[in-house]
């Protein structure tokens, strides 16, 4: 019997971190056609994180992220939203809120170099997980588990962003102010 199954009595959903949690933001680059280049960053991704909490209310929700725990700086107090992506994945989900939701985080990092993203998920005992990266979501459905990608956000201009931004953010709030059944 592995150690993630033990205290197990729900069903495990599992989302990734950087790119599914966090969103990729436009950046102005003139050497593009489309004018933007997306880069990663600290914002958050208000839609996967309303899902989060939808996932919360019927199943145990891990997060399993590649970074590595020695990587991680924690900032607790004093965190912001910038475009560094060294703020600690805890200091996230406190700063937003999402520690109730989550049970654990995962440091796929940590594991030996031949330990893939779905090795872990399966030994969670995951039947859904929530990914931006194919080869991720890839190893998950090898080992049989559901995996969905999150859309990358493609808007046409910054105006219509903003405004699916704030849409999605809305229902965050909304969702957060529901009691874990």
């Amino acid at each position: 019997m592995n150690w993630f199954k033990i205290a197990q009595n729900r069903p495990v959903v599992t989302f990734d971190f950087d790119g599914t949690l966090t969103r990729q933001m436009p950046e102005k680059d003139d050497t593009m056609d489309s004018g933007h280049l997306w880069v990663d960053s600290m914002e958050p991704n208000y839609k996967n994180m309303a899902k989060l909490i939808e996932e919360a209310k019927n199943n145990d929700v891990y997060i399993v992220t590649a970074r590595q725990t020695k990587y991680e700086q924690s900032n607790i107090g004093i965190y912001n939203t910038t475009s560094d992506t060294s703020t600690g994945v805890y200091d996230f989900l406190q700063a937003y809120g999402l520690l109730p939701y989550v049970k654990d985080v995962i440091f796929a990092g940590d594991r030996s170099a031949n330990a893939d993203k779905g090795t872990i998920l399966k030994e969670l005992g995951s039947i859904r997980h929530y990914d931006d990266n194919d080869d991720h979501l890839e190893e998950a459905r090898y080992v049989g588990i559901e995996g969905v990608k999150v859309p990358e956000m493609d808007f046409d201009d910054h105006n219509d962003y903003e405004q699916n931004i704030q849409q999605y953010e809305d229902e965050y709030k909304r969702l957060k102010g529901d009691e874990l059944v």
